[in-house]
């Protein structure tokens, strides 16, 4: 199937305008001419996704039809709200909106041979897998991903679903990629760490002393001497309230004998029998305060018999404290510097099972690669062919050959509709023999595989869209 008109209302730069395309079409035109336009558009027919900016300027609805020489149609009807493609086949009437029909004649559209040509060579690579309808079988892929099977937490959260076996290949090998540049960050992390404790122990005591035990035993020795004291003083508190209540029944009882004595001499010994309790309250005061001040003595006495010990075990119990403290941050760095090493070498394992991997799958897509029904090998990330008992790199094919490659990935991906858009500024740098030598080359494909190519080129003048009929009359 081939295009042979295309129609654009209301598109870009263009107000209403049919082109008629031939089996070899040029586009030339200055910049701003519209030539990017027109094939922007004819991608953007066969492709998905909504793009309001295509509609034509002050423009609220446009359209884009192209027709096929089997009579079928395809159309993308476009609003500032939504794009709609269908397609109509040959004597029919309504507009299908299933896609199934574009995509089996729009596979090649993102394929510029020439582009091709001028990307750096892992991009060629890529290119070529994308393309290829290569099969892989899944064993291959379970094979490729056998050293990292105990992680498999790597893969099991990647979207594969509707991707091509090689972007599967591709996107689990980003995904492992990523992994062990993680594990290798964390390796380097814990190694950093352990290195970092190491050296803070250097500045910590360690001289093999039982601290925690030290701490214990002068805990214990400064509790006896506050038990001691205590014990003394609950003892001294004892005796003092014992005799104030000797004295205070000795009081009473001498004031009952006296008062029943002179009872009977109340009027006349009231003022003697005042004066007697005072004596007796004084007495008994001086008594009391006398009691105390030695039992204040006695205690004062023992705690200042006690100060030296006091500081002598205070002094002791925080340095021992301090020690202790240090011991036990010691033994903490020495557990944090064996797990830290215990866990880059967990990531340092990680890291080789996930580079072995990286290794299976580069071989898998190296094995897989050699089913291209090109010719071709890939090798270092770059497509080669053997020569000479060697692998000549395409960097180093000459001209033909090397445009030979592209058209031949152009006939092998395309879709029903063998279209390929050659929309490339390297193009336009071409000489002249290398031109002609391209247009004939379009021309065997054109003929031999039922091509048909688009070519889009810049021109000093308007743009102009024309079959390409004769070589030399395109070629300045």
């Amino acid at each position: 199937m081939k295009i042979t008109s295309l129609t654009l209302r209301n598109i870009a730069c263009f107000e209403d305008v049919t082109f008629t395309l031939g089996s070899i079409v040029l586009i030339q035109g200055q910049n701003a001419s519209g030539k990017t336009a027109l094939v922007s558009s004819l991608k953007f027919l066969f492709g998905k996704g909504h793009d309001p900016d295509f509609l034509r300027a002050g423009t609220t609805d446009g359209e884009i039809i192209a027709m096929f020489d089997d009579g079928t149609q395809v159309r993308a009807a476009l609003t500032k709200e939504q794009t709609v493609r269908m397609y109509k086949p040959a004597g029919g009437k309504k507009w299908n909106r299933s896609r199934e029909f574009i995509e089996t004649v729009s596979n090649a559209l993102s394929y510029d041979p020439v582009a091709f040509l001028q990307k750096p060579e892992k991009e060629q690579v890529s290119d070529i897998l994308r393309l290829m309808p290569i099969e892989v079988d899944p064993a291959e892929v379970a094979e490729a991903l056998k050293p990292i099977e105990a992680m498999p937490d790597i893969v099991n959260g990647l979207d594969l679903a509707g991707r091509s076996p090689l972007d599967v290949i591709n996107t689990i090998r980003g995904a492992v990629y990523e992994a062990r540049t993680g594990v290798h960050i964390a390796a380097d992390t814990h190694e950093k760490h352990a290195g970092e404790l190491e050296e803070s122990m250097k500045a910590m005591s360690a001289d093999g002393r039982d601290w925690a035990k030290e701490v214990q035993n002068l805990n214990v020795e400064l509790s006896g001497i506050n038990g001691a004291e205590q014990r003394l003083k609950d003892k001294l508190t004892a005796e003092v309230r014992s005799f104030v209540s000797d004295q205070e029944a000795k009081r009473d009882k001498l004031m009952l004998l006296e008062e029943s004595r002179v009872n009977g001499e109340i009027a006349k010994m009231r003022q003697a029998l005042a004066e007697y309790k005072a004596e007796c309250l004084a007495s008994c005061n001086k008594g009391i305060d006398e009691a105390k001040a030695i039992a204040r003595q006695q205690l004062d006495t023992f705690a200042a018999q006690q100060v030296d010990d006091r500081n002598r075990l205070t002094t002791a119990l925080a340095q021992a404290e301090q020690s202790y403290a240090i011991s036990l941050k010691l033994q903490s760095t020495r557990d944090s510097i064996v797990e830290a090493k215990k866990q880059a070498g967990v990531k340092r394992t990680e890291w080789k099972a996930m580079s072995a991997c990286l290794e299976n799958i580069d071989k898998l897509k190296a094995e897989v690669a050699g089913r291209l029904p090109l010719g071709i090998d890939i090798s270092d990330g770059r497509i080669c062919r053997a020569e000479a008992g060697g692998l000549v790199p395409l960097s180093k094919w000459n001209d033909a050959s090397r445009l030979t490659l592209a058209l031949k990935i152009a006939t092998l991906c395309h879709g029903q509709a063998g279209f390929v858009c050659i929309d490339s500024s390297s193009f336009d740098h071409f000489d002249p023999e290398r031109k002609r030598a391209c247009f004939a080359a379009l021309r065997k494909y054109v003929q031999v595989e039922n091509m048909q190519f688009i070519v889009a080129t810049v021109s000093d003048g308007p743009l102009k869209v024309e079959e390409v009929l004769e070589v030399d009359a395109v070629i300045d």
